[in-house]
């Protein structure tokens, strides 16, 4: 195994571990908060957790291009590019850190007149919740440069272990606070303070010992060095703004033209499908600097070899997460909403249904970004946001909260489907021939795992959180025996069997 490939490994393996630590984190907290208060009055975190995506706009397409440039720059071992880029992206986070202050405390102030069906006493708690938000999306925001470099160095197994630290102490904040004095949304907002405080402190202590070269000086900075953090001719920022718009708005929205309880079940039941999504997203973006790597240096074969093998395991994680999510998504809703999980598992099944497209062709677009092809990508972003916006407020007023969630995703489904596969057959050379066969293997695995699933929950009915663990791990330990011996070649096999042995 090739030292690139053991990294991409390492750092996908990372990638994962912390996601089901996400996961599993992010889910218990859900559970325990709504064991405290009425799924309504959660309603109000919910739309404060939509502002936190919206602010987090301010990144502006600065983590993409932190990655691409400290992977190019540290490619050739140019120190001085690098602390010049650094110090840059340093510098205009900073102003974007004190911009998501005044952000939140605007809308903090009037929160209650923009949010008119949150109950009153669950806008009283968000209005104080949301000025501790503030204080924590400063550290938040100062945390991304640190956090940006150590994946641009390919050391994503650190930034991921110091972000699951950070779940960690934002779980136990809550569970404290909660036991110590009474339940109230002030105290998640804290919670969040504290988590991004720590994530913080984190970042910067690690990234000084990986990359101690790496300085922060005002007198380095440059205008190339500020092109440089926006990078792309201003590409990224647009990409990060879109996708950050049509992620976010989902419990916004409903809270506007639905309803509170309502807005709680489109976050719940997007959280859910999003658990498996992540775990393809974050093996995704691993391709990037990967990518951009490889095209610094012109080796287009490895960038064909590598598109077509993540397109691979992308669909396979991506079919059958969406037969899982299915079969079990009622379970898990039951367990945290009790019978108003019924309402949420419609969102689940819609958003399983057409994710699915996206996630398969997940690696095939950061690899298209690696390689700086920009303007069909920003033609795409500008498509989804006009019309998911448009779709989601249109169909929501239609259909409830399913339209919003059928809006919101439908445009990313087009394009996805349509334009990514036309991107990389033009400029990489793989054909829509040999990403259909790159699928066969993965429907069969689908299909198999769907008929497992579907038999062991007429067997043993998952109403019980014990039933519901045991049976998701079966079909997970299934999947993963089926990939080792079908979804990966021979001479893989061989390999991965013998770097098991010598860790052994």
């Amino acid at each position: 195994m090739s030292i690139s490939t053991r990294r991409i490994a390492i750092n996908i393996l990372s990638q994962w571990g912390m996601q089901v630590g996400n996961i599993v984190i992010s889910f218990a907290l859900i559970a325990y908060v709504l064991n405290w208060m009425t799924a309504e009055h959660y309603g109000g975190w919910a739309v404060i957790i939509s502002i936190i995506g919206y602010v987090t706009m301010l990144d502006a397409g600065m983590s993409a291009a932190a990655q691409y440039y400290v992977a190019r720059y540290s490619t050739h071992d140019d120190s001085l590019k690098l602390s010049r880029f650094y110090s840059a992206t340093y510098m205009i986070y900073g102003l974007a850190a004190v911009f998501s202050v005044l952000v939140c405390y605007v809308i903090a102030a009037y929160y209650s007149e923009l949010f008119p069906k949150i109950p009153d006493k669950a806008a009283v708690e968000s209005e104080l919740a949301l000025y501790w938000v503030a204080a924590a999306m400063f550290f938040f925001m100062m945390a991304m440069p640190a956090q940006g470099a150590l994946q641009g160095l390919q050391r994503h197994y650190i930034s991921n272990a110091i972000e699951l630290f950070s779940l960690i102490v934002r779980f136990f904040a809550v569970v404290l606070m909660f036991n110590v004095s009474y339940p109230t949304l002030e105290y998640l907002g804290m919670a969040f303070f504290c988590a991004a405080l720590v994530k913080l402190i984190l970042c910067l202590i690690f990234i000084s010992q990986v990359c101690p070269h790496i300085k922060f000086d005002l007198g380095l900075i440059n205008s190339v060095a500020m092109k440089d953090v926006f990078s792309f001719g201003g590409h990224s920022t647009f990409w990060t703004i879109s996708n950050v718009i049509i992620r976010e708005s989902g419990p916004l929205v409903t809270a506007i033209v639905v309803g509170a309880k309502e807005s709680t079940y489109i976050y719940v039941g997007i959280r859910l499908v999003r658990a498996v999504g992540v775990f393809i997203r974050s093996a995704a973006q691993v391709f990037l600097p990967v990518t951009a790597s490889l095209y610094e240096t012109g080796h287009m074969v490895m960038i064909r070899q590598a598109t077509l093998e993540g397109t691979k395991m992308c669909a396979l994680m991506a079919l059958s997460g969406a037969a899982i999510l299915m079969i079990f998504g009622e379970s898990v809703l039951f367990q945290w909403l009790g019978e108003d999980g019924l309402s949420a598992y419609g969102i689940v099944v819609l958003f399983s249904i057409f994710m699915t497209i996206n996630w398969i062709t997940n690696v095939q677009q950061k690899v298209v970004m690696g390689m700086r092809i920009l303007w069909p990508i920003t033609h795409i972003m500008m498509f989804r946001l006009i019309t998911g916006l448009l779709f989601s407020i249109w169909f929501g007023l239609l259909w409830g909260v399913e339209g919003v969630v059928l809006g919101l995703v439908l445009p990313e489904t087009l394009t996805n489907f349509i334009v990514i596969p036309w991107l990389i057959a033009n400029h990489v050379g793989l054909s829509i021939l040999d990403n259909l066969k790159s699928m066969l293997i993965p429907i069969v695995i689908c299909i198999v795992i769907a008929i497992v699933g579907v038999v062991l929950t007429r067997i043993w009915e998952p109403d019980k959180l014990v039933i519901l663990i045991f049976e998701c791990l079966i079909l997970l330990l299934l999947f993963i025996l089926m990939v080792f011996n079908f979804g990966i070649d021979q001479r893989k096999r061989a390999v991965i069997l013998q770097q098991f042995i010598k860790v052994k």
